[in-house]
């Protein structure tokens, strides 16, 4: 079953990553934080259809959030996050303001279910949600103290 999940995690992420992609990706410094604009161009998204990018973590960024030594799941690569634009995280700050992620995603990240003009949106009855959560993960848009639409990881 482990090794189900890994092999569900590796495909996916690079389907995603090199699907409709015609960028040069040799030129990029481990360091560098991926991002869409230097994984998938306007072009590749309007020629495959593909509209997501594949994040992957700087060294720095491997820590998690309010730590200093615990490494995150996705620098341990147990966690992904899918069409981030679509799929935002979306968290309620203590001011009562509205942290999105990314910012251009606010459209996105409210009364998602009612509208059924989300391109690539992740909810229940999406393929995505299906395939990982029947591997063994858990998503982010079930979480009740934040949503995080784009990010599915798993615990081994």
């Amino acid at each position: 079953m482990i090794r189900k999940k890994y092999l569900l995690l590796f495909v996916v992420s690079f389907t995603i990553l090199l699907v409709g992609c015609d960028n040069d990706l040799g030129h990029q410094s481990p360091d560098d934080e991926w991002t869409a604009e230097t994984l998938v161009s306007q072009a590749d998204v309007e020629r495959s259809g593909v509209d997501a990018w594949f994040r992957s973590e700087t060294i720095s960024n491997q820590i998690m959030t309010g730590s200093t030594t615990k490494i995150s799941k996705h620098g341990l690569g147990l966690a992904i996050d899918i069409n981030t634009l679509y799929n935002p995280y979306v968290k309620q700050k203590d001011d009562e303001s509205w942290h999105i992620e990314p910012a251009t995603g606010e459209p996105y990240a409210f009364d998602r279910e009612n509208k059924t003009d989300i391109p690539y949106k992740i909810d229940h009855n999406d393929l995505a949600y299906r395939l990982f959560t029947e591997a063994g993960f858990e998503w982010g848009g079930d979480w009740t103290s934040l949503k995080d639409y784009q990010h599915f990881e798993i615990d081994l």
